[in-house]
């Protein structure tokens, strides 16, 4: 039953209908409040409408829960975006990083972190993350001759924050 109302709020989210995908996660989660899955529901459709204190409040439970790991990477991304739009950049940054230990490999936690950066007024290291970000993104030789140059330029702005940062 459950996984049926699951499945009925990501329709809901597929078609565009995000109000109602939001209201139905809200009763589901209403209904199932130890539920992980409930939770993340609640707060991916909070968040889409641009309600971060409510999504904040499912990430939160959610996380006390134990997000499964086919969700990880999209509950870091939600988790840490809504963050940062809500004005909480240290903890954005916080999470993103988290994010970028378990998914090395993964551009998109590359992308939000610079803008968590950025938010933050660190803006040469939002620049050389964001560099990385489409670097990582890139096939392997994506910008031709000019991957050895992008590269050095990432590691000039990295040097010129004096910031040792893992990006």
């Amino acid at each position: 039953m459950l996984t049926k109302r699951l499945a009925n709020i990501a329709q809901f989210a597929k078609a565009g209908d995000h109000e109602k995908a939001c209201s139905f996660a809200l009763e589901v989660v209403r209904e199932h409040p130890s539920d992980v899955r409930a939770q993340l529901a609640a707060a991916y459709a909070s968040d889409r409408l641009g309600h971060e204190a409510t999504a904040i409040l499912h990430y939160r439970i959610a996380s006390t829960l134990g997000i499964p790991n086919d969700e990880k990477a999209k509950y870091f991304l939600g988790f840490a975006s809504t963050l940062r739009n809500a004005g909480n950049t240290e903890e954005a940054i916080n999470y993103l990083t988290e994010a970028r230990r378990e998914f090395p490999d993964r551009a998109e936690f590359l992308a939000f972190l610079a803008l968590a950066y950025h938010s933050s007024g660190q803006n040469s290291l939002a620049l050389a993350t964001m560099l990385k970000a489409g670097l990582t993104a890139a096939r392997q030789d994506g910008f031709g001759v000019y991957d050895r140059a992008l590269s050095e330029y990432h590691d000039e702005l990295l040097a010129s924050t004096n910031s040792f940062k893992n990006v």
